[in-house]
């Protein structure tokens, strides 16, 4: 799952105009998979009833992960816009 997610967003950066429209599609498949394993239709290897601590370990981590990129991403335009205004 977690996999998912990084070449989900990933793909959210070099996505062309005319792309969009397959790469939602995707993002509400990714995003349907837990009914899908309440409903039986799919099956999670994070997600077990005996041991649920992995796939939570795979959420929290795909979302540090997010944040992390986020944060960065916040620097980086950031450090651009104080270097174009030294310019």
């Amino acid at each position: 799952m977690v996999l998912d997610g990084f070449n989900l967003f990933a793909n959210l950066r070099r996505l062309h105009r005319n792309e969009i429209g397959a790469w939602l599609a995707e993002s509400g498949r990714f995003l349907m998979q837990p009914i899908g394993w309440l409903t039986g239709c799919e099956r999670s290897d994070s997600f077990v009833l005996d041991d649920m601590r992995p796939g939570f370990a795979e959420c929290a981590m795909l979302l540090t992960s997010m944040r992390q990129k986020l944060v960065r991403s916040r620097h980086a335009q950031l450090a651009r816009r104080r270097s174009e205004q030294e310019v």
